[in-house]
């Protein structure tokens, strides 16, 4: 299982919430669908696979929802957007069941700033130590 690109995870916190506007539901209440979705797929009738379609009498079957994903990564990646969802809603001393405190817009605000991809890194040893030699204990 590899790691889920931090720009995969932007794109469908993009996707949930402007889903949002048209439906009226509460960001963390379509987080918490799609992750029912995913866990579907991966207990469903053909395990591993998302039936996105269907077809009648031509015979047209679609498995695709969240196309390179494994359904797995795919509920990795949504756990780690409720995750951040949550302890987002905490930061901002809100209740996702209170209305006057919780409002998606702050939430998804903070979520987008706190996706912020590692272009680089460094290796800093500075406070490394360490010795030769014997060492009697004396």
């Amino acid at each position: 299982m590899g790691e889920i690109r931090t720009q995969d995870k932007r794109d469908k916190l993009r996707l949930l919430y402007a889903g949002l506007q048209a439906s009226g539901k509460r960001l963390r209440e379509s987080l918490y669908e799609a992750l029912a979705t995913c866990d579907a797929a991966l207990n469903g009738p053909v395990p591993g696979t998302f039936l996105s379609s269907t077809a009648e009498a031509g015979g047209s079957v679609s498995f695709m929802m969240m196309s390179g994903f494994s359904p797995m990564d795919a509920k990795r990646l949504i756990g780690e957007l409720l995750d951040l969802c949550d302890a987002t809603i905490t930061a901002l001393d809100g209740s996702p069941e209170d209305d006057t405190t919780y409002t998606d817009k702050p939430v998804y605000a903070v979520m987008m700033a706190a996706l912020v991809p590692v272009r680089r890194f460094t290796k800093d040893y500075t406070g490394l130590r360490y010795g030769t030699g014997y060492y009697s204990g004396a």
